[in-house]
């Protein structure tokens, strides 16, 4: 699908085409987001940037969970980044730092976050965490 462009007179005149400062913040993350090989970022809808998905495949990774693959599902509250996003694993999977319902538990996105922090750091942590889990922080 193809986007298009909007006129800077639609956005004054119609509220919903504002563009909040959470989703600018976020936009400029994007734009810096290097993925590694086996990480795959979707947006499921293309006209609401503060929910997408980003995909690890596990395939030739070495850690416990090789052979798998895990959608995070990232949800960017409007409070962002004063807030961190809301990650959520699917399919659930038994690992100290996911919950039985798929919610991540890195100390980055709780007591640790800080407003510099970005996608691309939250997308290499969630990576991290899959080759070596936290035990000392667990939420499973």
């Amino acid at each position: 699908q193809k986007k298009r462009e909007v006129d800077q007179e639609e956005v004054k005149e119609d509220p919903k085409l504002r563009i909040g400062p959470a989703e600018l913040r976020l936009r400029t993350d994007l734009q810096e987001v290097e993925c590694p090989p086996n990480v795959v970022m979707n947006f499921p809808d293309p006209n609401n940037l503060m929910k997408f998905e980003v995909t690890f495949d596990l395939k030739d990774y070495d850690c416990l969970w090789r052979g798998g693959k895990y959608k995070i599902s990232f949800d960017i509250p409007l409070e962002f980044p004063y807030h961190p996003p809301r990650c959520v694993c699917e399919p659930a999977i038994y690992h100290p730092n996911i919950d039985t319902q798929g919610k991540v538990c890195l100390q980055m996105l709780g007591l640790e976050w800080r407003p510099m922090m970005s996608i691309n750091s939250i997308i290499y942590a969630l990576y991290l965490l899959f080759d070596d889990p936290n035990p000392e922080d667990p939420k499973n």
